[in-house]
């Protein structure tokens, strides 16, 4: 097994390997195939997704933490699961780990797909596969991108189509910085901000799931100040369209 740093090598070389025979082991893929397409300009041909497989074998989503313990006897730490991976140099300890959400990956591959074949359910598994891997090998249009958050369909009218608008600014400061949409703004925290009566909430510290220290770091200012931008226009739109928001 082998780290590599993605920012700072050609992932278009990848693409070689995507389109072998080769299959891709994930676990819980879809932003992972996501980041691949735009990094590589390409996604493997055929995966294994480990949540999808324990599915099919009674497991409700789990975390990869919990299908290494559960599957393997095996307890990974915790320690530095919310780093900011964009740093340089990352310490040994993120090194580790980075390898450790993957080192067991092939194994649990194993284990899993021969707990499917005793079921007689891998065909079941192998077809949910193919369905996830070509819909996202199909580009989600960014207008689009808010139909992905399972909370803002349950939104009322407005509040959804603050939904929509900051799901598709989220969307394209993604794809422009090439990382992944969780570390633009999370889902609890575009759904926080839609259900808002007013949107001059930068810096509040009681929507959930909103990071403002991250927005506050060199690297995110930038994007703080698009997203004042994005709310400006929201609330411009919003009073036009006579549904008065409080001050």
């Amino acid at each position: 097994m082998a780290i590599i740093d993605p920012l700072n090598l050609d992932l278009s070389v990848l693409s070689k390997i995507f389109h072998s025979n080769s299959v891709a082991v994930f676990h819980a893929g879809s932003q992972d195939l996501e980041i691949l397409h735009r990094a590589a300009g390409a996604v493997p041909r055929s995966i294994f997704d480990t949540q999808i497989a324990a599915g099919f074998l009674g497991m409700r989503t789990p975390s990869l933490s919990s299908l290494h313990e559960t599957s393997l006897g095996l307890k990974l730490t915790k320690g530095d699961r919310l780093t900011d991976w964009l740093q340089r140099p990352l310490k040994e300890s993120q090194l580790q780990y980075a390898a450790s959400d993957v080192r067991y990956l092939l194994e649990l591959h194993q284990v899993l797909t021969e707990r499917l074949i005793k079921l007689k359910r891998y065909e079941w598994a192998e077809a949910e596969f193919v369905t996830f891997l070509e819909k996202r090998q199909k580009l989600i249009d960014p207008k689009d991108a808010w139909q992905r958050i399972k909370e803002a369909k349950h939104l009322n009218k407005q509040a959804r189509g603050v939904a929509q608008a900051l799901a598709e600014w989220r969307e394209l400061a993604a794809q422009k910085n090439d990382i992944p949409i969780r570390y633009i703004m999370s889902d609890l925290a575009l759904v926080g901000i839609a259900q808002r009566k007013t949107y001059k909430i930068i810096g509040s510290k009681n929507i959930r799931g909103f990071d403002y220290a991250q927005y506050q770091k060199e690297k995110g200012q930038h994007l703080l100040k698009s997203l004042k931008r994005v709310l400006r226009l929201i609330q411009s739109q919003a009073l036009k369209s006579k549904e008065i928001l409080a001050p």
